[in-house]
């Protein structure tokens, strides 16, 4: 049986021999290459002599998807020295952070010494000049892959998103856009998602990496947890200090008055606190304390991972979405520019074994007074056990008992608790005001069960933090959803709504047109107000995701270090 890497170089050097087949749009794009000097052709000659099967996996598939279909010319060098494009991306690569990205992913710190010596007149250095242009082909594919896809989108298993890195499309990418461009950023930036969201979250990146690198962290010590208001200390100093840090206070005031723990510095706490999803107190406890800290960097990587993570996503939408921050614990609408237009709380999955899944998914349908099908895994871990001890416990719930067959069972028969308590039968809960799903539900067919619906229980929404749920989404205000997802819908007025929920009879609603459903989780987010959010980690998604990031980096410059393996 052919190794994975094996059946990857076989399928390369089919495609090396399909060349005469390539289109005209891809011929079109060779003619962008450079090669036509003495120099570049020898090193075209050299570089279609090689064996791909001797090389790392990344400069084989170079050579067969960017190089082959245009004769082996070279992009980045004319008369044995760099373009004026390659000087544009090396320069962009290695502002790569500006992104979210890592310039260490792209050989930054060789490039500028790989460069110059390609610019040394020699005779017979076609392999060197060849080598050095696969290499930075190389860099520059993996930075449109990630700008346009994201790096860890293949490693995840928790996204529910389709696999669609296309590096047909990378390779073609880069010789329409990239390879003779002298300024590259409009091709950079029309590589990213155009969602406001994005956008507003990569600029507050830049503004906080420009922050980091013009100051040092401010760090509060322990002795503020004792703050009053009023009091006068220089520990009322290093808060002030650290609140200008972040905007919240102005920059510069009379020594006298950063002494002194004043109402200023109070709203401007309890702003802090608002805008880290912590309890708004205005004092300096232990977790506020805790977020105050946190250093510049690790701030960053939480923005840089949400910008990671939005590249997960669609590009485009048919209809615009409704996305779900787990970590924040918010649901918002949009319209079709990209605004904002609905906005609620919501309670997410408990973290450890019942978390919220991230997915895209679409909305079909919405369901007036559903019927709760209890999930096996809750009938018999939290239901059954409360049967055993209360057997009037399914009447006075409104639990039915059903059959494998459909037929609904006596609750009160001994051999219908049996089934139950033995997982033969189903458990379900009619709909009315115990019903855990509320008066509506919103279903988006997906591979996790997952989908959102109101609850009776709506004083929950009054904790700062909301991972309640067994997985499912409960929402704030259902009606309001309900009026956005039917807004288009034939007949489906704000008074015809409030009539299904008024009337006890279950009915379903059809979407003409699916809605699609986010789930997305980002701990750092640039909101639409313009302010910057932080968020705990409430899922360790993070924690996760940094660690696969580190995990592609090493791999990365272990590769790129690796011998050629030829002569």
């Amino acid at each position: 049986m052919l190794r994975v890497r094996d059946r990857f170089l076989a399928a390369l050097l089919m495609l090396v021999c399909a060349l005469p087949l390539a289109g005209r749009a891809e011929v079109a794009a060779c003619a962008a290459m450079s090669g036509q000097d003495s120099l570049s052709r020898s090193a075209s000659q050299y570089l279609a002599s090689l064996d791909v099967q001797k090389m790392s996996a990344a400069r084989a598939q170079a050579i067969g998807v960017f190089y082959a279909p245009c004769g082996f010319r070279l992009a980045w060098t004319a008369d044995g020295v760099t373009t004026a494009a390659a000087r544009s991306m090396m320069v962009a690569m290695g502002q790569a952070d500006r992104k979210g990205l890592r310039a260490e992913d792209y050989g930054l710190s060789w490039w500028g010494c790989r460069a110059a010596a390609t610019e040394i007149p020699c005779v017979g250095r076609e392999r060197e000049l060849a080598q050095f242009d696969v290499d930075l082909t190389v860099a520059v594919m993996r930075f449109v892959s990630d700008l346009r896809y994201g790096r860890a989108r293949l490693h995840s298993e928790k996204t529910g998103y389709a696999e669609v890195a296309d590096s047909g499309f990378v390779a073609n990418y880069i010789r329409e856009n990239l390879v003779s461009s002298v300024e590259p950023s409009r091709a950079i930036q029309a590589l990213e998602p155009s969602y406001p969201g994005y956008l507003r979250t990569e600029s507050a990146l830049n503004d906080l990496l420009t922050l980091e690198n013009s100051e040092a962290d401010v760090v509060v010590p322990d002795e503020a947890r004792s703050l009053q208001l009023g009091d006068a200390t220089v520990v009322a100093v290093a808060l002030d200090e650290r609140l200008a840090q972040f905007g919240l206070l102005p920059r510069y005031v009379e020594p006298a008055s950063q002494l002194t723990f004043d109402a200023p510095k109070q709203r401007a706490l309890a702003r802090f606190q608002e805008l880290h999803g912590l309890a708004v107190t205005g004092r300096v406890d232990r977790v506020t304390l805790r977020e105050l800290n946190v250093p510049m960097k690790r701030r960053a990587a939480q923005l840089s991972m949400s910008l990671e993570r939005w590249r997960w996503l669609p590009h485009e939408f048919v209809r615009p979405p409704v996305v779900v921050n787990i970590p924040e614990f918010r649901l918002r609408a949009y319209d079709p520019q990209g605004r904002v237009t609905l906005s609620m709380a919501v309670i997410v999955g408990r973290a450890g074994s019942r978390q919220t899944p991230i997915l895209s998914a679409p909305m079909k349908e919405v369901t007036f007074h559903p019927y709760w099908n209890v999930p096996e895994s809750i009938q018999m871990r939290e239901i059954a056990p409360l049967v055993r001890r209360d057997t009037s416990y399914l009447r006075r719930h409104d639990y039915q008992i059903v059959s494998r067959s459909g037929a609904v069972l006596d609750s009160d028969s001994a051999e219908a608790r049996r089934w139950l308590l033995s997982g033969q039968a189903r458990v379900r809960q009619v709909p009315g005001r115990q019903n855990a799903l509320g008066d509506i539900k919103f279903n988006f067919p997906n591979v996790f069960d997952a989908y959102m619906h109101g609850t009776p229980q709506t004083a929950l929404f009054a904790q700062t933090k909301r991972d309640f749920s067994h997985g499912c989404i409960r929402v704030e205000d259902p009606s309001r959803l309900a009026a956005w997802v039917l807004r288009d819908e034939r007949g489906w007025t704000a008074d015809r709504i409030a009539q299904a929920i008024a009337d006890p009879a279950t009915v379903s609603v059809s979407l003409a047109a699916p809605i699609p459903v986010l789930l997305v989780y980002g701990t750092g987010i640039a909101a639409e107000d313009g302010t910057v959010r932080f968020f705990d980690d409430v899922y360790g998604y993070d924690s996760e995701l940094a660690i696969t990031l580190n995990e592609i980096t090493r791999s990365r410059q272990k590769e790129d270090t690796r011998s050629w393996g030829v002569s």
